[in-house]
């Protein structure tokens, strides 16, 4: 696809624990490209999106123009799925218009 081609920004790797395989691997990876020249990405709670305010959910994700999220085959829990849940709804709400 032509969108492809396109440079990811800065990626906000969202997971609900900084420790989950898929998105530690994933950060390290990214943080290898900024090191050639691509932008900063970071690691964003998801747990913790839904108790932020607007203005703290809103900095967290500044500068990102991609989110990426994790979620581990362990967090499979009734309680775990709905942490995530409510995690991407607070991020939908608060996402920058440049966020994919």
């Amino acid at each position: 696809p032509p969108s492809a081609n396109l440079p990811l920004g800065s990626v906000a790797v969202c997971s609900l624990t900084e420790n989950d395989y898929v998105g530690e691997l994933l950060l390290a990876r990214l943080r290898d490209a900024a090191a050639l020249g691509m932008a900063e990405s970071r690691w964003v709670d998801l747990g913790a999106m839904e108790r932020l305010s607007i203005e703290k959910a809103q900095e967290e994700l500044e500068g990102c123009q991609t989110a990426i999220i994790c979620c581990g085959s362990q967090d499979d829990e009734s309680e775990t799925l709905e942490q995530a849940l409510k995690g991407v709804k607070a991020l939908l709400q608060t996402a920058p218009d440049q966020l994919t």
